[in-house]
């Protein structure tokens, strides 16, 4: 049931931002803790600013976020 998501795109074409859509959709939409689901990013700035993005995103849950590069 695992599913492989890759995002690849010029800087400022919204990864980040299609990334954390994704993930909360996972969270809302299909159930998934936010515990069983790993993202990765290329560099600890990035991995910062998903980290942040997805702590306001979701309501519960973001105590489980690790967001590491």
């Amino acid at each position: 049931q695992g599913c492989i998501a890759r995002v690849l795109g010029a800087p400022g074409s919204g990864k980040t931002s299609a990334l954390v859509a994704r993930f909360v959709s996972l969270v809302t939409d299909h159930g998934l803790l936010p515990q069983e689901i790993l993202v990765l990013s290329a560099t600890r700035e990035s991995a910062a600013s998903l980290r942040d993005r997805l702590v306001l995103a979701l309501a519960n849950g973001s105590e489980y976020l690790a967001c590491l590069a």
